[in-house]
């Protein structure tokens, strides 16, 4: 009960404020003087005002000021002459006529109705609402082929490390092939000066020595071609 009553109460509060600060403003904006209980914010139509509003505030219109609540109360409060204001009816025929324009919220040397000004925020909204979706676009864009590029950086990095890896197994090969073209030469000598006893054969003889140096010769082409495309492949990635 008693909470049920300091609602009621502060209800009571807020439907006095707003009725005489609606009255206030009507007095101001329009020079007619209306009692702040005779205050609606639904016209009669022998009332000699009525409301000019933003959209989003129209609920507040769709019903009397006493059967407001708290809430909707406050917010009307701070929307007079802010989101709403009153105008003459006499001048809403009149702009609606095309002969005049309202003067609300307007500087002494340009005139522009209520209605207007919405209108030019709410285009200028839309432009701006068009220009951030250009520039998160273009972020986007820009966002992916960054990802892109760095993909493809570390596919040739993966690459020559590679490469690198072959060039290492080619140079162990071609070292191997040359002890063993080595010693088969050393064979060969010994061959030839009779240091073998009779009867016996060399370890290797003279065609297996040049298949041998053949081999050597087939490696190391294949260990400068390797290290040229290792060399291209460097060359492309610091591009």
């Amino acid at each position: 009960m008693a909470t049920a009553r300091s609602s009621n109460l502060k209800r009571t509060e807020w439907n006095r404020k707003c009725r005489e600060k609606l009255s206030a403003h009507i007095q101001s904006r329009l020079g007619i003087l209306v009692d702040p209980s005779q205050v609606r914010l639904k016209p009669n139509l022998d009332d000699p005002y009525t409301w000019e509003r933003m959209e989003e505030k129209e609920h507040l219109f769709l019903k009397n000021i006493s059967d407001h609540s708290n809430k909707s109360l406050m917010e009307l409060y701070e929307g007079i002459g802010v989101s709403f204001a009153a105008v003459g009816k006499d001048s809403i025929r009149e702009l609606q006529a095309g002969a005049v324009q309202s003067k609300y919220l307007c500087s002494p040397k340009t005139e522009v109705s209520f209605t207007t000004k919405i209108n030019e925020l709410q285009e200028r909204e839309a432009r701006l609402t068009c220009e951030l979706n250009k520039w998160r676009n273009q972020a986007a864009i820009e966002l992916d082929m960054r990802c892109q590029a760095e993909g493809k950086v570390n596919h040739l990095e993966v690459v020559i490390q590679e490469a690198r890896n072959d060039n290492q197994k080619l140079e162990q090969h071609i070292q191997e092939w040359k002890l063993v073209a080595e010693q088969s030469q050393s064979n060969v000598f010994k061959y030839r000066d009779g240091n073998y006893s009779t009867g016996t054969s060399p370890v290797i003889e003279m065609p297996a020595l040049a298949l041998v140096l053949s081999m050597i010769l087939v490696l190391a082409r294949e260990l400068a071609l390797a290290c040229i495309s290792s060399q291209t492949s460097s060359g492309n990635s610091s591009c």
